[in-house]
């Protein structure tokens, strides 16, 4: 009796108590954007656009200008329209828009083209070439790694300056405009640092203007060959602070031949417990964390990084490619097989990855892939699953390198009902020449100077607990800055009959006495080592307890003597 109880006593529904989670999304907000991009470059712009409005809107449509049904535009509460390349609009779209009675937001070409609402632009020829971006009010200053190339814009008409930029021959130029509900930005792309100034102005354009400045940090790339003493190190130092935080855990640890498991690892797991308990959100990095034969922590593992393309085949096959096939047509077949084959390749990870942390009662409650590389489908999957994403987003499918982060929690359409908890200022990269900790904390000073914005950092246990209290320092230091705690959040996981859920700051774990075959495996074993003290441990102990007792019964009969 006493080792079944003790056995379910270790498996049953778990529930780690916190504090309740007072931050409610927008719920009435609608927005519909609209654009005319380059076809080369949609998907990036298009996505990097959705998860800026995902900052603010609950509801979120995106289609290309010509095709969306102008009878519609009522629905909306908001538009957004981008036009990356100069097109003629018809006047039929140019009298929706001025009888349209929402709030309206123009970035790039075509906007003087838009009716009566934005006659207070003139666009010149050309394009001017731009240093800095500086928003006006808050102060924030934001250099361009390389002069960026923005629409020629003049204002014929009074209208509020929110954003000037330098231009390349030193002229303070417009950059975002208002007049009324009507916003303009004279940028040519949206990605970061454009985005996070775009945001700065959204705050206006979506009446959502309370600052708000979020700090997380995220020991990163945990896994079975990991020193459990450096991490309890650093475990306990941030559970002495108060301070909430995740680890990324990667369940399995492959490097040529040897491959560990959780349950080669019995400190580790104990440690990632305690941390789980004191403070710690358990964020699934993968299963693996490598494809083919590179050493799990440094390897891709939902994107093939050396054809840079999504994970179309097993590691050991033959890679084919388009040149491999006589016929368009074939390269088509084979691309939609290694579709299916991708799907199916991340679910398999998801799947093993919850169930095998799940048989050591370490419940994951978000998801981070590794290196952020992920096509347009696996972020699909993986929402089948998850509703809450880490890091930063790769936006695109023609390769990795393209990834970007809005400046705060965003819930863009691509992610399929997932909110993306952005990290905005990097890594200690032991690699840099310059210090690490500098750069760190100069992004995080410019991104303080933002209403609402992200400083969430992630950092390798590896390097020991010193430059962990640097970076806990510098995160310190920031007036105003709020932990987040994701437990605090409403997530939810779901695998099978495993759910695992946060409410009210804990975590709420349901699943069946017995959810997966991992977990049979750790349920045998321990009965095993329960049964083994049992019968060889019993007798000793009873030979024990029986030495003791006679020994106690003598000293008595001695003393009455």
């Amino acid at each position: 009796m006493f080792l079944l109880a003790a056995v379910i006593f270790a498996f049953q529904p778990s529930v780690l108590a916190g504090d309740k989670n007072l931050q409610n999304r927008a719920v009435e907000v609608r927005a519909l954007i609209l654009h005319d991009l380059k076809e080369e470059n949609s998907l990036r712009e298009v996505n990097m656009l959705d998860a800026l409005v995902g900052q603010f809107a609950h509801r979120i449509e995106i289609s290309p200008r010509r095709d969306f049904d102008l009878d519609r535009l009522d629905e909306f509460s908001h538009i957004i329209y981008f036009g990356e390349v100069k097109k003629r609009l018809p006047k039929k779209f140019t009298r929706a828009v001025d009888t349209y009675g929402g709030s309206f937001f123009a970035i790039g070409y075509n906007a003087e083209r838009l009716g009566d609402r934005f006659t207070f632009i003139r666009m010149g020829e050309g394009y001017v070439l731009l240093s800095h971006l500086n928003y006006l009010s808050p102060e924030v200053v934001e250099p361009l790694a390389s002069f960026h190339m923005a629409c020629n814009i003049k204002l014929r008409r009074r209208a509020e300056t929110l954003a000037s930029a330098t231009s390349k021959g030193g002229t303070e130029v417009p950059f975002i405009v208002r007049r009324g509900d009507n916003f303009y930005c004279s940028a040519r792309d949206t990605l970061n640092p454009v985005g996070k100034i775009i945001t700065e102005a959204f705050n206006s354009f979506f009446n959502q203007e309370e600052p708000r400045l979020v700090g997380y940090l995220r020991l990163e790339d945990v896994h079975p060959n990991t020193d459990p003493i450096l991490l309890k190190e650093q475990a306990r130092y941030l559970a002495k602070k108060g301070i909430p935080y995740m680890v990324t855990v990667i369940p399995a640890y492959i490097h040529g031949d040897t491959e560990y498991h959780l349950s080669h690892a019995p400190r580790l797991v104990k440690v990632l417990q305690y941390m789980q308990a004191n403070g710690a959100s358990i964020v699934l990095h993968g299963y693996r964390h490598q494809y083919r034969d590179d050493e799990t922590g440094e390897g891709f593992e939902f994107w093939d990084v050396e054809y840079d393309r999504p994970v179309y085949q097993e590691s050991t096959a033959r890679v084919l490619t388009e040149e491999d096939f006589s016929s368009g047509d074939d390269y088509l077949d084979f691309i939609k097989e290694g579709e299916a084959f991708e799907r199916a390749y991340i679910k398999s990870a998801l799947r093993k990855g919850i169930e095998e942390l799940v048989a050591y009662r370490l419940y994951p409650v978000a998801f981070e892939a590794p290196h952020y590389a992920m096509s347009q489908r696996g972020y699909k999957v993986v929402s089948e699953h998850f509703n809450a994403y880490v890091g930063s987003l790769q936006l695109t499918d023609d390769t990795w390198k393209v990834s970007s982060a809005p400046l705060t929690e965003s819930r863009p359409a691509f992610l399929h009902g997932m909110t993306v908890y952005p990290e905005t200022l990097g890594y200690v990269d032991e690699n840099l020449r310059s210090d690490p900790f500098r750069l760190i904390e100069r992004t995080a000073n410019r991104n303080k100077g933002y209403t609402k914005a992200y400083l969430s950092v992630f950092y390798h246990p590896y390097l020991g607990i010193d430059g962990l209290k640097r970076i806990v320092g510098i995160l310190e230091g920031i007036d105003g800055l709020e932990w987040l705690d994701l437990k605090e959040e409403d997530l939810a996981v779901e695998m099978g009959e495993i759910k695992i859920t946060t409410r009210d700051g804990g975590i709420i774990v349901d699943k069946p006495f017995i959810a997966s075959e991992f977990e049979k495996d750790v349920f045998l074993k321990s009965s095993v080592k329960w049964f083994a003290l049992i019968i060889f441990g019993g007798p000793y102990l009873a030979f024990i307890l029986t030495a003791l007792f006679r020994r106690r019964s003598s000293s008595q009969g001695s003393a009455v003597t």
